[in-house]
């Protein structure tokens, strides 16, 4: 599997772009940037492929909301390093194993 942020949208990461109704603008979580920086943890990775859609949702809309590249930069670390904990937006069932 490639990087799980690759070609994940921040409305369902089903692979498909969105497109912005008010700007027309296509947007995705895929820049490069977050797979490389997701890749880079495998217990980050681990934790993103079992996340739910409501917590795979919030984690890439935060990171996509971003406006300036530092705030996007600053919350791709904080999320992976987040993730690394094994920590989640939202309560779920499933975790990583220890």
């Amino acid at each position: 599997m490639a990087g799980a942020f690759d070609g994940a949208t921040a409305r369902g990461g089903d692979g498909m772009a969105e497109t912005c109704p008010r700007t027309g603008a296509e947007t995705t979580a895929s820049g490069g940037v977050e797979a490389a920086a997701l890749a880079a943890q495998p217990r980050a990775q681990a934790m993103f492929d079992i996340l739910t859609s409501q917590n795979r949702y919030a984690v890439l809309y935060r990171i996509v909301s971003a406006k300036r590249f530092d705030t996007r930069t600053r919350r791709i670390e904080n999320t992976v390093a987040m993730l690394a904990r094994g920590e989640t937006v939202y309560s779920q069932k499933r975790t990583l194993a220890d």
